[in-house]
């Protein structure tokens, strides 16, 4: 993960492909976002346009899962 913003961290294609599918996610611009197979796998400089906040990912139970991804890139 890198961070994009002052809260959201946007996510490499290994990291999406395994966020589970139904996942609410937000991307570049703001708008939330439902993980599916579907989701443009468009990648700049080596990340996606979509990512979480520490904030969404408590509230989704990836808490932990936030905190190895942060630890894994820092």
């Amino acid at each position: 993960m890198i961070r994009w913003d002052s809260e959201l961290w946007l996510f490499t294609p290994e990291e999406l492909s395994k966020i589970e599918t139904g996942t609410t996610l937000k991307d570049i611009n703001g708008n939330l976002i439902i993980a599916s197979d579907q989701l443009d796998k468009d990648t700049r400089f080596g990340y996606t346009a979509y990512g979480i906040t520490e904030q969404m990912a408590k509230e989704q139970g990836l808490e932990n899962e936030f905190l190895i991804w942060l630890i894994k890139n820092d």
